[in-house]
């Protein structure tokens, strides 16, 4: 599961109106993330397959959603998405 900072405009106003307690500044929040939407990764949940060993490559990368992801509980989503550097991964 990622934390995900929504890059298209309409997107960040829903995330800015959200009041999660453990999400950082800017986080998305809503329920869902559409398939294509822009977004930049702000972090790995420690659960999450790629954070031993990718941690440091995936945060911070921005990605595009390749279906939609979904919100597992505050603002960690899980799904399909392809960096913009061409990487794919589920999360």
């Amino acid at each position: 599961m990622i934390r995900a900072s929504l890059v298209i405009a309409a997107a960040v106003a829903l995330c800015q109106t959200a009041a999660a307690q453990d999400c950082p500044p800017g986080a998305a929040t809503q329920s869902t993330i559409p398939n294509g939407a822009s977004f930049r990764v702000l972090s790995l949940h420690p659960e999450d397959a790629y954070y031993t060993n990718s941690y440091a490559q995936i945060v911070g990368v921005d990605a595009t959603s390749t279906a939609e992801l979904t919100n597992n509980g505050d603002c960690w989503y899980g799904g399909p998405a392809n960096t913009n550097s061409g990487e794919s991964y589920y999360f």
